[in-house]
């Protein structure tokens, strides 16, 4: 299990933090220890040798949903999490209309 740190922030007097503002934050430190974990750069090495391959490569940090029901998995990666809701509910909703589990 991974190892938990905490860090207290300030905020405006007054100013008080949603849930919604949590989760960004909770989202943000996890995408900070994530590009941390990768300083080693071996991602690099395995892009210079597909660019060499011909392909253009590129990268971008996104959202993944997951549904599951029954032994069933839809999993999806958007630009944001409301786009990767809408995407996993498409497929989901896909599901029970074509009436699959």
């Amino acid at each position: 299990m991974p190892s938990t740190n905490s860090r207290a922030l300030g905020s405006p007097r007054g100013a008080a933090l949603s849930d919604t503002d949590r989760e960004l934050l909770d989202a943000i430190a996890e995408t900070l220890a994530g590009l941390r974990e990768d300083a080693d750069e071996k991602w690099h090495d395995i892009a210079r040798r597909l660019e060499a391959a011909g392909w253009e490569v590129g990268w971008r940090i996104g959202w993944i949903a997951e549904a599951r029901r029954r032994g069933v998995h839809e999993q999806v990666v958007g630009r944001s999490r409301a786009d990767a809701f809408a995407q996993l509910a498409s497929l989901a909703l896909l599901d029970d209309v074509e009436g699959c589990p």
